[in-house]
């Protein structure tokens, strides 16, 4: 039976879409921060040396194709956050004052964002972050990682993180009696 969305010969295409999103992303970045200085065509031979390394080094483009779905989601988590402050009646300068004020949201992003680096890392390069692989102790730093990378314990950690910032932003603060 044919599928309405068949997604399998989108794999033919991922070496082709890995160099593209890697070379945007690299070249925004240096064109942005100007590392190599005010050169735009270094920055886009710097971008095209790098994009080309991750198509053609098998581990680097798996790296990727193991964390951009979780970066994805991050993204959509956050721009949906955001869509429902704004509903609420909230303004684009009242939120960007909110995350400029509080450090805590981007210090949290940033931890997530490292998070998922390194377990998208730990899974790809096995060994490589601290923790050994299967095979080389006797199964329980792999029994640790698996019950904290669970999908169970990051959703509650999730879910706590959100209402650290609710209650933050709600306003709930014990008053002192005088």
């Amino acid at each position: 039976m044919a599928a309405v969305l068949d997604l399998g010969s989108l794999t033919y295409f991922t070496p082709v879409l890995i160099f593209v999103l890697v070379f945007v992303i690299l070249y925004a970045l240096l064109e942005k921060a100007r590392v190599l200085g005010e050169n735009s065509g270094l920055h886009g031979l710097v971008a095209f040396i790098f994009s080309l390394l991750f198509v053609l080094i098998k581990p680097f483009r798996q790296l990727l194709l193991t964390i951009i779905p979780w970066f994805v989601i991050l993204f959509l988590l956050v721009v949906i956050i955001l869509i429902g402050i704004m509903i609420l009646g909230f303004k684009k300068k009242d939120i960007t004052e909110y995350i400029s004020d509080n450090p805590g949201i981007t210090i949290t992003l940033v931890i997530i964002i490292v998070t998922i680096f390194f377990v998208g890392l730990s899974s790809t390069f096995p060994g490589a972050v601290g923790f050994p692989s299967e095979d080389v102790d006797d199964g329980r730093l792999f029994r640790l990682r698996s019950v904290l990378f669970d999908h169970r314990v990051l959703g509650i950690f999730l879910v706590l993180i959100i209402a650290y910032f609710v209650v933050r932003a709600a306003g709930f603060v014990a008053k002192k009696e005088d």
